[in-house]
């Protein structure tokens, strides 16, 4: 599922342009790779990311970045937590392998 989410950010983030990217969250991924924004930093409370803060509390001056990337990985595990499963999806162990079957069959 990381390299579909990958795939999603390379294509979203490809022709945009300025001079500041942060990423938030997962700092050990790079979402921004494709991106040609000269300036690049991660935000995260984990190790490896370039400004130690909590994603919902950004220090950030308003207009001074010019692309925020979120991954959602990390927002969709925690939202699914304790869902349960049923209908035809019943057979799979946890919500989140539900959704990447579904998200592979949109991307067909």
């Amino acid at each position: 599922m990381l390299g579909w989410e990958l795939a999603q950010f390379d294509s979203a983030v490809d022709d945009v342009f300025g001079y500041r990217a942060v990423q938030v969250g997962l700092p050990e991924v790079d979402f921004l790779r494709q991106n040609r924004i000269p300036f690049r930093a991660s935000v995260a409370l984990e190790p490896g990311a370039a400004i130690a803060a909590d994603p919902l509390q950004l220090p950030l001056a308003s207009q001074s970045v010019d692309l925020i990337a979120q991954e959602i990985l990390e927002r969709i595990q925690s939202m699914v937590q304790g869902v349960q499963i049923r209908g035809p999806f019943a057979h799979y162990e946890t919500p989140l392998q539900v959704l990447s079957v579904m998200m592979k069959g949109a991307s067909r």
